[in-house]
């Protein structure tokens, strides 16, 4: 049936991570409703609002100098008991909202996990993401 999402679940892994990102931020809208897992570790960006973290991992390009953080937004209310750096696994439905990703007052459509779940977990996940 159109417009009904698919049950299928987006699952992150260290093998998928890449393309999957390059496609939810390409095209935010395209899975909404669809449920995700994934892992990461909890990351404040100062200028999201209070129940907002990025599900995070390291993108590393080439070497340690050129790492950057990267992530899923994720929103629920459960978050601040959650300190920066924890690892977590994350389970929701993907939707779509407007937010400044890098502080510089750019608003743009990004994914967000509109969490159902959040566990703290061992990082059992690569830390660092390669594009290649």
């Amino acid at each position: 049936m159109a417009g009904t999402p698919s049950t299928r679940n987006i699952v992150f892994n260290d093998d998928s991570y890449w393309a999957l990102y390059n496609k939810l931020y390409d095209n935010p809208g395209d899975m909404s409703g669809k449920r995700i897992k994934i892992q990461g570790f909890v990351y404040r960006q100062k200028n999201f609002p209070l129940e907002t973290i990025l599900v995070a991992r390291n993108l590393m390009w080439c070497c340690s100098a050129d790492m950057a953080v990267i992530g899923l937004a994720a929103t629920g209310a459960e978050l601040s008991a959650l300190a920066s750096d924890t690892w977590v696994e994350v389970s929701g439905r993907l939707g779509v909202a407007e937010l400044d990703l890098v502080g510089e007052r750019r608003i743009s459509k990004v994914p967000i996990i509109h969490i159902e779940s959040v566990r703290r977990v061992d990082r059992t996940a690569s830390m660092t993401i390669f594009p290649y």
